[in-house]
């Protein structure tokens, strides 16, 4: 008689350590934005009610304007803030074990990040309170599947650094949030805010941009299949992410900042002529990185260590 086959968990399949530390830093950095946004009202509350609530504290002694004020914030955070939190922790959960915690994650980061942006652009209490409650909805998406996909997927042995380094950059967020709003006006924070948060759903799409960089080239020049061109720059790029990175920015930077200068002496609106002969000379200069690239492709693939065997 057969004895029963079992399964060995470690024996599943698991994702590969760039895939981890990827999730650990999008965990990270949410961690950061969240906090920065959890606590940026109690920051900016009385500046901004004060500017919303013109009409309501007109002609108010100082005690009743700080009595309304502090009622106010009560209502705001403890109240509706607090119970997005609340639904969005619910709801978030029950999305998380149908769909998945990395959609999760990208999703709450959308709603609080879209929130915070609108936030800075409220004309009155009530838009404020509406709009700090999708807000709490959405930081309790970030807050609870950031910690547990962390802490499934890094093994036993490293799991705790992991989520320390998560709670520790989250951590900053509140001393971010607190310098940012000595810096600039409240509608100011709330759009550094939501801008901080839209930037970490750029990270998947920068990762991938950087991966199949070399995909055109092997296209091209080599005459691979289009699914062997991107297998094909996957593994050249692998181990050369950060230098690439680096060669794309150093000649990307410089061209959007010469670009917005441009920009700014012409005017927004400049004649279909001039626009053209801009829009010429940008795409020229743009030829520059892809001789950058062409350059590192053929260092990379002469090296006998890193050339894929796609034929």
């Amino acid at each position: 008689m057969k004895a029963a086959t079992q399964t060995n968990p470690s024996d599943a399949v698991q994702p590969s350590r760039r895939v981890i530390g990827f999730v650990v830093l999008v965990a990270a950095l949410g961690y950061f934005v969240d906090i920065f946004d959890l606590l940026l009202f109690g920051l900016v509350r009385k500046d901004s009610l004060r500017e919303l609530m013109q009409a309501e504290l007109a002609g108010k002694s100082p005690a009743e304007v700080d009595a309304l004020i502090a009622s106010t914030s009560i209502v705001l955070d403890n109240i509706l803030q607090t119970s997005g939190l609340l639904v969005g922790g619910l709801v978030w959960g029950i999305i998380a074990d149908r769909s998945g915690r990395m959609k999760v994650l990208f999703g709450s980061i959308l709603t609080y990040s879209v929130a915070n942006l609108l936030n800075a652009w409220v004309t009155d209490v009530h838009q404020y309170g509406a709009l700090r409650f999708v807000a709490g909805f959405g930081l309790a998406g970030e807050l609870g599947a950031g910690i547990t996909l962390v802490s499934e997927l890094v093994g036993r042995e490293r799991r705790g650094l992991a989520t320390t380094f998560v709670a520790a950059v989250g951590i900053l967020g509140a001393v971010a949030g607190y310098f940012v709003t000595q810096l600039v006006s409240w509608r100011g924070a709330f759009t550094i805010g939501g801008l901080l948060g839209l930037s970490l759903l750029v990270l998947p799409g920068l990762w991938v941009m950087v991966k199949l960089a070399f995909a055109e080239y092997l296209l091209v020049l080599r005459g691979y299949t289009p699914l062997a061109a991107l297998r094909g720059s996957l593994t050249l790029s692998a181990g050369h992410f950060w230098p690439l990175l680096a060669c794309l920015l150093a000649v990307l930077l410089p061209l959007w900042l010469l670009d917005w200068w441009v920009y700014q002496l012409v005017g927004e609106a400049p004649t279909a002529w001039l626009s053209l002969l801009l829009d010429s000379a940008n795409g020229f200069l743009q030829l520059f990185l892809t001789l950058v690239m062409l350059r590192y492709f053929i260092l990379i693939e002469n090296s006998p260590s890193v050339r894929p065997d796609l034929a």
